[in-house]
């Protein structure tokens, strides 16, 4: 075998071994975040119901709005329905809770969540059109998740609600970074 074909499976060999790898960690519950949305590192997924400050994991519904972000490559392919990734995100409102979206921000039951303000274009520069509430009562069901680790997190303040159905659990951060 010549150097080049032997380098190529060294190449292929490794890449086996590392997607393998990744399936059996994350089927065992563990997520390695590398989006700026969470703190970047090792998070454990575990079998718990969503509850407000808590950070969870969920996969996205496919609709035009998330098949939108892919597109855009705010969100990747991933293991949930329509080739979409898990998302890692903070509760910030359940059912009962009222919810505002304006220009200062996020507002849940009266109050101001710091950094939380839409923004009006991505890092790009391309246009972004935040869902703008005037005031909403969470419904049965549904949950918010905003996230103030990153400005450009791409969260509720955009697409609304997500189901509580679509979490697979409460994620607890093992090795993270800020």
């Amino acid at each position: 075998m010549n150097r080049s074909r032997k380098t190529a499976a060294v190449v292929v060999a490794l890449a086996a071994i590392g997607g393998a790898a990744t399936v059996a960690v994350e089927r065992a519950g563990w997520r390695l975040n590398s989006t700026e949305s969470a703190p970047v590192g090792l998070w454990q997924v575990v079998r718990r119901a969503p509850a407000v400050g808590a950070w969870v994991s969920f996969c996205p519904p496919t609709d035009q709005t998330f098949q939108g972000f892919k597109a855009r490559g705010y969100i990747h392919d991933g293991p949930c329905p329509g080739d979409l990734e898990r998302l890692l995100k903070p509760v910030v409102a359940m059912e009962g809770d009222v919810v505002t979206v304006a220009d200062d921000g996020v507002t849940v039951n009266g109050a101001l969540l710091p950094e939380t303000e839409p923004h009006t274009q991505d890092s790009r520069g391309r246009p972004l059109v935040p869902r703008v509430v005037v005031q909403v009562v969470v419904e049965p069901g549904d949950i918010w998740v905003v996230s103030n680790h990153s400005p450009l997190s791409v969260d509720s303040r955009y697409f609304g609600p997500i189901r509580a159905g679509s979490v697979e659990g409460t994620a607890v951060p093992v090795w993270v970074g800020r």
